[in-house]
């Protein structure tokens, strides 16, 4: 059976593109503290994390626009769209992005974290679910930024098109309980205090967000610089050293040469005298 034609507005849809598309409807974003710091959070570390790939879009409270599951365009004006708290798309150009575009890229992100609150709670664990599973992203996390909450942390795997819940256990030998990301191979989990970490299994330690990388990278060169200037303090003593080491051989050699000289007169001298004597 062939496929229904694209009606007037689906077209029209289709032609759009990044540049064409709104970048924001002017509703503030994050509704509270608590939900910012833990997008920030995420955000940044995984930025620090790809920062050496060109290959790999990492974006934060950015449209995200898709084709209508139904095949039809409305005629209202509104093109279909989810805001995700950050996302993670594989194999796509590095650039800034005022939108993201499925037709645009070639895919739907790989990775969607979505940090839930007071106000947006339900429509992550429902209807973001469900948008996410029909684009087919591959992975789908919900933090729950409520102190209140039952279960602070959820994760969902595409398999065979249909997500199937992950199921949690230790980061490490011993360590707490959290979620497995295989998509970007790290482990979500909580904190003491309930917050949102990214443990990365290959360094045994948490992602730090992007100031907290910044302030170890300006440690690290502000060490690497004493370093040097230790370095460069003990080379400079070696070099005095040297000096006085040659200062001191050349002085031993100046004192042998006057010895030498005294030497040389006696000997003359007494010579002299010994001819007088002689005479």
């Amino acid at each position: 059976m062939a496929e229904p034609a694209p009606n007037e507005a689906m077209l029209a849809l289709l032609a759009l593109h990044e540049e064409d598309l709104p970048e924001t409807d002017d509703r503030p974003m994050p509704d509270s503290d608590q939900q910012a710091r833990w997008i920030l959070y995420t955000h940044g570390a995984l930025l620090h994390r790809y920062a050496d790939r060109d290959d790999v879009a990492v974006s934060a409270d950015l449209f995200l626009y898709y084709l209508p599951f139904d095949g039809k365009a409305r005629t209202d004006g509104a093109y279909p769209r989810v805001a995700p708290d950050v996302l993670v798309s594989f194999r796509v150009p590095k650039r800034d992005r005022s939108s993201y575009v499925v037709t645009d890229e070639g895919k739907p992100p790989d990775f969607v974290l979505e940090v839930a609150s007071t106000s947006t709670w339900r429509r992550d664990y429902e209807e973001k679910r469900r948008i996410y599973e029909a684009l087919g992203v591959r992975e789908y996390f919900v933090y729950d930024a409520r102190p209140e909450a039952a279960e602070r942390l959820a994760g969902f795997r595409l398999r065979g098109g249909v997500y199937e819940e992950v199921v949690g256990a230790p980061i490490s030998v011993g360590g707490p309980p959290g979620l497995h990301s295989e998509v970007l191979q790290l482990w979500a989990h909580l904190s003491h205090q309930g917050g949102l970490r990214w443990y990365d299994p290959e360094t045994g330690q948490d992602l730090r967000s992007l100031t907290e990388a910044e302030r170890r990278g300006d440690a690290e060169a502000e060490a690497r610089r004493q370093a040097e200037r230790r370095g460069d303090a003990e080379a400079e003593a070696r070099r005095q050293a040297e000096r006085r080491g040659d200062a001191e051989a050349e002085a031993r050699r100046q004192a042998e040469r006057e010895r030498d000289e005294a030497r040389r007169q006696v000997k003359e001298l007494a010579a002299e005298l010994a001819r007088r004597r002689d005479t």
